[in-house]
C-alpha cells in the first residue's frame, strides 16, 4: 500500500501553493513509430510530407510566440525564435532528406534518428543551459512527430474535470501558454531547471511550479491528490485529511493576509521609533517590474539582465539592451535602478564564447561574471553603453559583480568612463554623474570592504554566493546543502564587517540576496545597519509589515546579542523568539516564524 503524505523534493521554480489531481502527461518521447521501407519514386513524397508537418508546427509556434508577446512583451517571445530556429534548420533538414534517401525510409523515422543525434549531443554536455536547450528541441521533436504520425494536436488534452496538477518528464512553453489559465493550478516535471524558459513563464504567469523531481512519473498515477509547494520546492503525494487542510487554511490565511498588506501598500516602510529602511525589488525580467510597482517598492535594487542573454543564443546589441534597460527604467518613474553588469559563467555562454571557454571544473569559481566583462571589453562596453543611455530616461545606478580585487573595480570604472566617452563622440544623451557599486559576494571583497568603499557610491550585499563562498558549501550538493545557512555564526560576522565597513565610508549598504527577504533576517539587518533591503517584489508587504512593528533601538539591540552567539541554532531560535513576541497580536500563515519561506 502507498503511504500517505510522501514527500518528492525537486528545484523551487515558481512560488505559490497549489492543490488538484495528478494529471500525467506520458506519451513524451514514448512514440512507437512505424518503421516503413518507401520506393525511390516516393523519396519526394515524404520530404514533402515532412515539409508539410514543419510548416503546421510554424504556425503553433508563431501562435505560442504572439501569445508570449502580448502578455510579457516581444523580447520575451524570442524565447520561442529557439524553436523556430531549431525547425527550420537547414542542416537537419538536408541531413533528413539524405536519410530517407540512402535508407529508403519514412519520414518520420530519419527525422528521429536525426534530431536525436542533435539531442545526443548536448545531453552530453554537463552545462544546465544545454539541459535546458535540450528541452527546447524536444518540444520541436514532438510536434513534428504528432503530424507525421497524424495525432490531432501538439498540445495536452486534459480528459478529466475539476482542479488539476500536470506532471511530466518535461514542460514546454506550449505548455505554460495554453494551459496555465485554466484549469491546471500547478505544474510538475522531471527535467527542467530555475533559468529554463518554462520557469520564467510560469513565474509570469505565477503558477506553482517544482522541476527537477527525480522518477516523477514512475511514482505518481493520474488521480491522485498532489499538494505542490513551489516555494519550498516540494510536491505532497497522497495528502491526508490533516495535511490538506493545514495547506488549505495556509491558503486561505496568505489570501487574507495579501489582501490586508495590500490595503496598506503606501505605508511607510519605518520602524515604529521613524527610522527608515528602504525596500527595494529584485527583478531578472523586464515584464517583473508591474510587480514591483504594485508592491511598492521604492527602488530596483537589483535588476539581472543574464535572461536576456541566455534567451537570445547570441550577443545581444546594444539596443536590444538599452530597449530593455529603459523599459524598467521608465516604468520605476524617476526612482532608482541598480543594473548590475552580466553575472553569467561560461558553461552558459555557448553562444557566445569560444569552445574552449565554455566548459570547466568549477565554473563557479573560474571564468565568469566581470572576469568575462574585463576579458571580453567589447560586450563589456555594449552593455555600458546601453545602460548609461537607459540613465537619459530615468535614474539608475550601475554595479559590478564577482569583484575579488580592487584592480578589477578599478578597471570596470575606466571602462565606464571608456563608454561614455564613445557615446559623448555619438551625440547621445546620458547622464554624466552615475552611481557605481560593488556586488559584495566573495570572502576577498568582503575582507577588502573598507578599501572597495574608497572606490564606490553603494554596496549591496549577495548574501546567496558569499554564503557558498564563506561556509565552502555548494547548495546545490545534496550531500552538503544543509551546511549552508546564513545564520552561521561567522556569517553574521562577515556581514557585520561589510556593513561597518560601508557605514565608515559614508555609502549606503543594502542586502540584495535571499536573505534581505527572510523574515527571521529583517530584524537582524535592519539592527546591523543595513540602510535597505532588495528582493523579490512578492515578498515587499510582508517586509514592510515586519517593519512597521519593531523598533530600531530594539533591532541594535538584538544584532549586539546575535553577535556574541557561537551556533546556528542558538541565532534562529532568538530570531524565532525575537519575530513571535513583536508580531503576536495579528494572525500569520504559519511559514512566517520559520527561518525561511
Amino acid at each position: 500500500m502507498k503511504r500517505n503524505n510522501q514527500i518528492l523534493p525537486g528545484i523551487a521554480a515558481s512560488p505559490g501553493i497549489a492543490i488538484g489531481q495528478a494529471y500525467l502527461h506520458r506519451d513524451q518521447d514514448s512514440f512507437v513509430i512505424p518503421r516503413t521501407p518507401i520506393r525511390a519514386e516516393e523519396i519526394q513524397q515524404e520530404m514533402d510530407r515532412f515539409r508539410s508537418a514543419q510548416d503546421k508546427v510554424r504556425k503553433d509556434l508563431l501562435f505560442i510566440r504572439r501569445k508570449i508577446s502580448e502578455v510579457l512583451g516581444e523580447n520575451y517571445a524570442e524565447i520561442i525564435d529557439t524553436h523556430l530556429a531549431v525547425l527550420d534548420d537547414h542542416e537537419l533538414q538536408q541531413q533528413v532528406q539524405s536519410y530517407i534517401s540512402d535508407h529508403l525510409i519514412n519520414a518520420a523515422v530519419a527525422y528521429k534518428v536525426i534530431i536525436n543525434q542533435y539531442i545526443q549531443l548536448l545531453n552530453d554536455g554537463e552545462s544546465e543551459y544545454f539541459r535546458d536547450r535540450v528541452l527546447d528541441i524536444k518540444e520541436v521533436k514532438q510536434r513534428v512527430l504528432r503530424i507525421l504520425l497524424n495525432r490531432q494536436s501538439g498540445y495536452i488534452e486534459l480528459e478529466t474535470a475539476g482542479p488539476v496538477i500536470l506532471a511530466a518528464r518535461y514542460l514546454t512553453p506550449g505548455d505554460i501558454i495554453t494551459l496555465g489559465m485554466g484549469r491546471v493550478k500547478g505544474f510538475v516535471a522531471e527535467y527542467g531547471g530555475p533559468t529554463s524558459h518554462v520557469a520564467v513563464l510560469a513565474k509570469a504567469f505565477k503558477i506553482p511550479t517544482v522541476l527537477g523531481i527525480h522518477n516523477l512519473l514512475y511514482t505518481l498515477q493520474s488521480g491522485e491528490k498532489l499538494i505542490v509547494d513551489g516555494g519550498k520546492g516540494e510536491v505532497i503525494v497522497r495528502p491526508d485529511f490533516e495535511t490538506e487542510s493545514h495547506y488549505r487554511i495556509e491558503i486561505t490565511k496568505i489570501h487574507d493576509y495579501e489582501n490586508d498588506l495590500i490595503s496598506r501598500i503606501g505605508e511607510q516602510s519605518e520602524t515604529t521609533d521613524k527610522h527608515l529602511v528602504e525596500l527595494a525589488a529584485n527583478l531578472g525580467l523586464a515584464f517583473e517590474v508591474d510587480n514591483a510597482i504594485a508592491f511598492g517598492a521604492k527602488a530596483v535594487g537589483l535588476y539581472r539582465s543574464e535572461y536576456i542573454y541566455l534567451m537570445k543564443h547570441r550577443e545581444p546589441r546594444e539596443d536590444e539592451l538599452f530597449s530593455e534597460y529603459r523599459y524598467v527604467v521608465e516604468k520605476m518613474a524617476g526612482k532608482n535602478v541598480v543594473l548590475r553588469t552580466f553575472d553569467l559563467g561560461g558553461d552558459k555562454m555557448t553562444a557566445i564564447l569560444k569552445k574552449d571557454q565554455r566548459r570547466e571544473d568549477n565554473p563557479f569559481m573560474g571564468y565568469r561574471a566581470i572576469r568575462i566583462s574585463l576579458d571580453r571589453t567589447d560586450m563589456f562596453l555594449t552593455q555600458l553603453r546601453a545602460m548609461l543611455r537607459a540613465s537619459a530616461f530615468g535614474q539608475i545606478s550601475i554595479m559590478f559583480p564577482m569583484i575579488t580585487r580592487i584592480e578589477e573595480l578599478i578597471k570596470a570604472k575606466e571602462y565606464v568612463e571608456i563608454a561614455k566617452g564613445q557615446l559623448r563622440a555619438a551625440n547621445i544623451d546620458f547622464q554624466e554623474e552615475i552611481p557605481l557599486g560593488v556586488l559584495v559576494e566573495v570572502p576577498s571583497a568582503a575582507l577588502l570592504a573598507d578599501r572597495l568603499a574608497k572606490e564606490v557610491n553603494f554596496f549591496s550585499i549577495g548574501t546567496n554566493d558569499l554564503t557558498q563562498y564563506i561556509l565552502a558549501v555548494d547548495r546545490g550538493n545534496e550531500k552538503v546543502k544543509d551546511l549552508y545557512c546564513h545564520y552561521d555564526p561567522v556569517m553574521i560576522r562577515v556581514l557585520k564587517w561589510i556593513i561597518d565597513a560601508g557605514r565608515r565610508g559614508g555609502l549606503p549598504v543594502s542586502v540584495c540576496g535571499e536573505m534581505a527577504g527572510e523574515h527571521l533576517a529583517i530584524p537582524l539587518l535592519i539592527g546591523m545597519g543595513v540602510s535597505g533591503l532588495s528582493m523579490a517584489p512578492i515578498y515587499l508587504n510582508e517586509a514592510r509589515d515586519i517593519i512597521r512593528q519593531v523598533s530600531f533601538l530594539e533591532c541594535e539591540a538584538l544584532a549586539d546579542e546575535i553577535i556574541k552567539m557561537s551556533a546556528r541554532e542558538e541565532i534562529i531560535q532568538k530570531l524565532e523568539q525575537f519575530l513571535q513576541d513583536k508580531l503576536r497580536n495579528r494572525s500569520y500563515p504559519t511559514y512566517f516564524f520559520s527561518a525561511y519561506k
